[in-house]
């Protein structure tokens, strides 16, 4: 498939009053066509079944083309390390959560060491979409209790909004199904402080979470909002 045929595609599908409405929440700098998510879905399965090549189509067009070619890549028959190789090109024009979140759930894989050591490298990166990915690809794949050591080692002090939602999140998530490793966790850490209050926040918010255990973390909240 070419990149006329598949902005055609694309532009024939746009929901103008999707747009209006998830335009400030996607905040992209990338262009927004207005093309609802089950649409691209149908839109990459169907590439993937006639299997259309995408290799020439460029990246970062607008959000839903990446988020087409993302979903073509990580749900393909690639091995992970084909898939990883394909996101250490795609992660650093990216400038958005949608497309990024997109990436983290089609991503599938049972292979704990290559994911663990991309995770560190992602979280690392000096581009804030590429860290948001790391946290939500643990988020997707990795959340089993012999894991967490790993992940509180990653988990480090950042400064980019959606690097630290995407913190929040899987902190939330951790402690949603092992509360007792979480919470010694955000008990003793070196994370900033509005991350460790968010995070309690979204638990505070959980149905997952007792109320005995919500009351209990309100210790650590912290009155700083670095």
């Amino acid at each position: 498939m070419k990149y006329a045929q598949l902005s055609s595609i694309l532009l024939e599908n746009v929901d103008p009053k999707y747009l209006l409405f998830c335009g400030p929440i996607v905040n992209a700098k990338t262009p927004l066509l207005g093309v609802r998510m089950p649409v691209l879905h149908e839109i990459a399965k169907k590439i993937m079944k006639e299997s259309d090549s995408i290799e020439e189509i460029p990246f970062h067009q607008s959000v839903e083309m990446d988020i087409v070619l993302g979903i073509c890549h990580m749900e393909s028959k690639d091995t992970p390390l084909q898939k990883y190789a394909f996101l250490d090109d795609f992660l650093p024009g990216i400038d958005n959560w949608m497309v990024i979140d997109s990436l983290a759930s089609s991503f599938s894989t049972k292979d704990y060491q290559l994911g663990l050591r991309k995770i560190k490298q992602y979280a690392n990166s000096k581009y804030p979409f590429a860290r948001r990915f790391a946290y939500v690809h643990f988020l997707a794949n990795f959340v089993q209790k012999d894991k967490l050591v790993d992940l509180f080692k990653i988990m480090k002090r950042d400064d980019h909004y959606y690097v630290r939602m995407a913190m929040a999140w899987l902190l939330c998530e951790c402690f949603v199904h092992y509360p007792d490793e979480t919470e010694t966790f955000l008990s003793n850490n070196t994370l900033n402080d509005w991350i460790i209050n968010k995070s309690i926040s979204k638990i505070h918010d959980s149905f997952r979470v007792s109320e005995e255990a919500k009351n209990r973390i309100k210790k650590y909240r912290r009155n700083r909002k670095t």
